[in-house]
């Protein structure tokens, strides 16, 4: 359809508008108005249907189901993925990407690209530019809500929060062009009032952080740290509840700010160095743990080519709220660091530094690289033996040979087939029971084996001597009582022995030694041992 300019009803300020921008639209055989009137929509393009029906449902408070394009380019499933508190009127919400320190909106981070250009009914300003965050701030209605979408081709971030005036946007690219759309959607979700583009910076020239925050009465005391060169004035601005400010400074850079916060539930900060936005933080007039010192395991480390090395860190307190560091190599071609985990790449120096994101304490190490040696290997393995025979209880020790003697790793480790009847230890072996077992070497370069065999005998302990636990017994008819023979020595290896009686009518003797008394007389008990005939005696006396 052909449009004209009363068509539009535009005023004076919209007669700047580019035919090739409002073309834009007209491609989908829509109409619309634009300022006071709303559009309306025969035709959706399908670029903007998801963001249309969307807005539609933020009418009737139901969240639709979205999809965010992450900033690798894969696809997740997100509704309502933020979680949203809202106390005395100010809404606070922790959205993927996005961080937003808000009293009272709707923000939404968008799919869309490619808005018409069109002035804004209401005032939208850019407060916030950093090379990873922008943040912006609507000067509203109170009647009236309020969608925010900001994407490229590459970033889009989908999400809502009623009522809310400041809106920051983190985790962007540095020196990236992104488009921010603003709707009105108290009348028609689809009355778009403000498009504009925002390119964040290549890198921050300052930078600010706020630290030891503490709540003392009404008074909320917190210090200001600043970085950056030819620091000439601040800006420190302190809002309290539905985004009041209740503190302002502008001057010299000043080290602790003390603000009266009576009355107030959440207390937001923002700092400008120079004119530059460099901090915005939501302070809840809560107390603040803050980073007292951080340090690294290592102060010095030398690595070879292709080494890594996971430094460990102590960061203090141990309830310090915000532990997070930033990693950094002043040599990034010799040594790189990621989260704390270092590579060697090259030869040289490099230093490795920790900061604390609380109060930039720091900690460094210096890391040397150097070629990693040559590596030779291991060609052979040999032992000393190649058969052993052993009695039991025997020992006797291999000695392992790996060549070339000059070879880079010459680690060895020991293997019993059956400890049952041979373990080894460090080439040291000790025969344990009868039987057969391999002991094998093995080098830990290139898994080479060689191996002995063991084979064990039971050793003869020969016996020499026995005796009784009595020489001389009396005993009444009928009674009985055990003689026990204790052959010598105690490891013999044939301990057997042969127990006999002089008068088998007097007493007799069982094989194990108990003697029974039958009728009164005197008799002589006998025990010999098999091996080597040692004998002991004991003189049954038997009464009535």
């Amino acid at each position: 359809m052909d449009f004209e300019k009363n068509d539009l009803h535009l005023t004076n300020d919209y007669d700047n508008y580019k035919t090739d921008e409002i073309n834009k639209f007209q491609q989908g055989n829509e109409s619309f108005r634009i300022d006071h009137e709303s559009f309306s929509l025969k035709e959706k393009f399908d670029e903007s249907k998801e963001i249309n029906d969307f807005s539609s449902s933020i009418k009737s408070k139901t969240a639709p189901e979205a999809k965010t394009k992450a900033p690798n380019g894969s696809e997740g499933a997100s509704s309502a993925a933020g979680s949203a508190s809202i106390s005395a009127g100010v809404a606070s919400v922790a959205i993927p990407g996005i961080v937003v320190a808000l009293t009272g909106v709707i923000a939404v981070v968008g799919v869309s690209s490619g808005f018409i250009k069109i002035p804004p009914t209401n005032h939208v300003s850019l407060f916030l530019s950093r090379s990873t965050e922008l943040g912006f701030k609507i000067d509203r209605d109170e009647n009236k809500s309020y969608v925010m979408y900001l994407s490229n081709e590459e970033y889009s971030f989908f999400e809502a929060i009623d009522f809310i005036d400041q809106v920051v946007f983190t985790d962007l690219m540095p020196n990236t062009s992104y488009d921010l759309a603003v709707y009105d959607t108290s009348v028609d979700p689809n009355e778009l009032v403000y498009t504009g583009n925002y390119l964040t910076p290549s890198f921050d020239e300052y930078f600010s952080s706020v630290s030891n925050a503490t709540q003392e009465g009404d008074y909320l005391t917190f210090d200001v740290d600043y970085e950056g060169n030819n620091i000439d004035y601040v800006t420190i601005v302190v809002y309290g509840d539905n985004n009041q400010v209740i503190y302002t400074y502008e001057g010299a850079p000043i080290n602790q700010v003390t603000v009266n916060t009576a009355g107030q539930e959440n207390v937001t900060c923002s700092i400008s160095v120079n004119g530059q936005m460099t901090h915005f933080e939501q302070l809840f007039g809560q107390e603040i743990v803050h980073v007292s010192s951080v340090s690294l395991d290592a102060s010095s480390l030398e690595l070879s080519i292709g080494d890594t090395y996971a430094f460990k860190t102590i960061v203090l307190p141990e309830n310090a709220t915000n532990k997070e560091l930033i990693w950094s190599s002043s040599d990034d071609s010799v040594v790189s660091v990621d989260n704390g985990t270092i590579t060697a790449l090259k030869e040289g120096k490099a230093t490795i530094s920790v900061k604390s994101k609380d109060g930039h304490k720091s900690s460094s190490a210096e890391i040397t690289v150097v070629k990693k040696p040559s590596i030779i290997h291991v060609s052979s393995v040999s032992l000393n033996e190649t058969s052993l025979d052993l009695l039991t209880g025997d020992r006797a020790t291999l000695t392992a040979t790996v060549l070339p003697s000059n070879a880079t790793d010459k680690t060895i480790s020991w293997s019993s087939s059956n400890e049952s009847v041979a373990t080894v230890k460090n080439g040291k072996i000790t025969a344990i029971s009868a039987g057969q077992a391999t002991i094998t070497v093995t080098t830990k370069d290139g898994g080479l084996t060689t191996s002995c065999i063991v084979n064990v005998t039971q050793k003869i302990v020969p016996v020499n001597g026995v005796s009784l636990n009595y020489s001389e017994l009396e005993l009444s008819v009928g009674d009985s009582e055990n003689l026990i023979a204790k052959v010598l020595p105690t490891n013999a290896t044939n301990k057997e022995v042969i127990r006999s009686t002089a008068d088998e009518e007097v007493a007799s003797v069982d094989e194990n030694g108990k003697v029974t008394a039958l009728k009164v007389g005197e008799t002589t008990i006998t025990v010999t041992t098999v091996d080597g005939g040692y004998k002991d005696y004991c003189i049954i006396k038997v009464t009535a």
